[in-house]
């Protein structure tokens, strides 16, 4: 907690320090960098008083409500296969305690290398144009989603097999991180 909560009070401060509204209020940024974001993001007088925001639009986009409902999905998977597993290994499958908390680490694990090399792999397919960016987001999101949900059944099904029960929760948790470059990635392709 303290921990944490420090960190987080250091990540402000620095951050207080180092942002600002705009390129033209920033003291530290040099004539040249400056003029080129102003000249890359558009137009810079914008009367920001009189813009509306279009609440109807956002609430019956099916974009948005795509974006919205897979990432609920992949959220409540992945902190509740997170929070209850290590309940099933102890309770379940009767492994000890510091044996669980190293196949709970391993789903973390996995979780960090396939989002790493699925982001990888996706932007590779992306710009070597093999497919769409809409359609390399709806299969990472097809295969974050549908086949981690398939992995955790087997694995109900797996009975007192608990090597291939714990392999296919490990398998569940990693795949799940598909969708950060699937339906999560999605708020930035409709974003202004």
């Amino acid at each position: 907690f303290y921990v944490t909560g420090g960190s987080s009070l250091v990540w402000v401060l620095v951050w207080f320090y180092l942002v600002y509204d705009t390129p033209a209020q920033h003291p530290r940024i040099d004539k040249e960098e400056r003029e080129y974001i102003e000249t890359s993001i558009g137009e810079k007088n914008i009367d920001r008083t009189n813009l509306v925001t279009p609440w109807r639009a956002i609430f019956t986009s099916i974009p948005v409500w795509s974006i919205v409902l897979g990432h609920t999905a992949s959220n409540w998977g992945n902190y509740t296969l997170n929070q209850q597993l290590p309940t099933y290994l102890s309770n379940v499958l009767r492994y000890s305690l510091s044996f669980n908390g190293l196949l709970a680490s391993m789903c973390y694990l996995l979780q960090w290398a396939v989002c790493v090399g699925a982001s990888w792999g996706t932007d590779q397919i992306r710009s070597k144009g093999i497919m769409s960016t809409i359609h390399i987001r709806k299969l990472n999101t097809f295969l974050g989603l549908w086949v981690t949900g398939a992995c955790v059944v087997l694995a109900a099904y797996a009975g007192c097999n608990a090597e291939l029960a714990v392999a296919l929760f490990a398998l569940a948790a990693g795949l799940n991180t598909l969708t950060v470059c699937g339906c999560k990635s999605g708020m930035l392709d409709i974003s202004p």
